[in-house]
């Protein structure tokens, strides 16, 4: 379980990302952070992974302040997908995946194996695994970053806008294959988005952000979409929020009717509307009236088991009939139609029994006068080599900051856009850049400059 105390951040410019936020993050469970741009979401999430910190308010753990653990050992037990996903683009599909493995010092063949079965648990053909991310497709590249972030087996994972830059086709896809491996492992995810129906989609819980950084809602989709606390959430959710909410009310309540069913559209009759099947029973279209033997579009169908309200309604609509076509989870075999006005009074009913109470969200704390912390944008900021780390962590119980030694050189603030790892060495103009795999940490993430990664 993860915990937000009174969190907040304020950058040294004075921009408050993050204010007062008390949030529990619950084990094997997947929360999402939605709401406006600048609303705090990258933010809270990096503060987990410390590439950002707090300036106020603790995070917790399983009860246990992040700040008591090393950094290198915190992000490698999370798995972290970056905004467009991050990959490296010089190495290979199987290296990519293969980066935090190597970094732990699994053997060439054990990373391999791993990246391999994680191809498998994403979608993704091993055909792909010695290709470069340029000759992959968007959808398999961020099919290539999910299965990175799982490929040391870590029990957080926090998702930075994953699907964002992919169109809504791909997106489906991916969302479909997110859920598939979150039933099959149960991790506890942190996934940030400014998309109102990824959040409803993906998250067992919703957690609504004001452009200010301040919390505004937390709760399950369907109670934020049925009882928004105020109007600020009623806006971000849309106006069409009841239209979503039926995504939670099984279509199994709906009471199915029937309409006649043919295998060959020149035998029915043109009086009344009559459904095309193929040779399994499977729905094809309906018999147009206007030309004999021709069938008319058939529109969406739904699953009368694990189907929706939302999906039933959404085929009546699409049906040049009005009537929305059900159909088994098995095979897709023809069950039965529904009129929208059983599905609407199958939507009243619904809310009839099901009326949550809205889960309240305390009034933020006054704001205090906060230091302003060191380090550069979220984006960018990055911690320092290990040894420096250590001094910094050192320092930071101390009350105080550590800088880089002025020793001359330039030190590096480049990022791994793995977010696993991070602790960087002094790079000098010159430095060679050897391949990571089976390396210590310094040499792997010097590679990083070869990519131009936070350049």
């Amino acid at each position: 379980m993860i915990e937000f105390e009174s969190v907040g951040k304020t950058f040294r410019d004075g921009t408050a990302a993050v204010v007062d936020l008390s949030l529990v993050v619950p084990t094997g469970t997947v929360t999402v952070l939605v709401g406006p741009a600048g609303c705090g979401g990258t933010t809270a999430l990096q503060m987990v992974n410390r590439l950002v910190e707090p300036t106020s308010g603790r995070i917790l753990w399983d009860g246990s302040p992040l700040r008591s653990r090393r950094r290198t050992a915190l992000r490698r037990q999370i798995g972290y997908v970056a905004q467009g996903g991050g990959l490296f683009p010089h190495r290979t599909v199987v290296d990519n995946i293969g980066t935090v493995p190597s970094l732990l010092g699994w053997t060439r063949s054990k990373t391999r194996r791993r990246a391999l079965e994680l191809l498998d648990s994403v979608g993704l053909e091993r055909g792909l695994a010695d290709r470069y991310p340029a000759q992959l497709g968007e959808g398999q590249q961020q099919r290539v970053a999910l299965a990175r972030a799982l490929a040391a087996d870590p029990p957080v994972v926090l998702m930075d806008e994953p699907f964002a830059a992919a169109d809504p086709a791909v997106r489906r896809e991916l969302h479909t294959s997110f859920l598939d491996l979150q039933r099959s492992t149960a991790r506890t995810v942190l996934l940030v988005t400014h998309d109102v129906d990824e959040a409803v989609a993906l998250g067992d819980q919703v957690a609504v952000l004001q452009a200010d950084g301040h919390l505004a809602q937390v709760g399950s989709p369907q109670e934020l979409l049925e009882h928004p606390a105020d109007s600020f959430v009623a806006g971000f959710v849309g106006r069409d929020r009841g239209y979503r909410a039926l995504s939670f009310a099984p279509a199994s309540a709906l009471d199915l009717g029937s309409v006649p069913v043919v295998r060959d559209a020149g035998s029915a009759a043109a009086d009344r509307p009559t459904l095309v099947v193929d040779a399994d029973a499977r729905p094809v279209g309906w018999v147009d009236p206007a030309g004999p033997g021709e069938v008319r579009p058939l529109g969406a169908t739904f699953e009368v088991e694990s189907g929706t309200l939302r999906s039933a309604l959404d085929a009546a609509l699409t049906s040049p009939y009005g009537l929305a076509v059900g159909v088994s989870a098995a095979g897709g075999r023809y069950a039965g139609v529904a009129t929208a006005d059983a599905i609407l009074a199958a939507v009243a009913q619904a809310r009839r029994e099901h009326r949550p109470e809205p889960v309240p969200v305390r009034e933020p704390a006054e704001p205090q006068e906060q230091q302003a912390a060191g380090g550069a944008h979220p984006l960018t900021a990055v911690p320092l080599p290990d040894a420096l780390d250590d001094a910094e962590d050192d320092a930071e119980d101390d009350g105080h900051r550590a800088d880089p030694p002025g020793d001359g050189h330039a030190y590096a603030e480049l990022g791994d856009e793995s977010g696993q790892d991070v602790d960087l060495d002094v790079l000098r103009p010159g430095d060679e850049t050897p391949d990571p795999l089976g390396a210590d940490d310094e040499t792997a993430i010097r590679e990083t400059e070869r990519a131009g990664v936070g350049r």
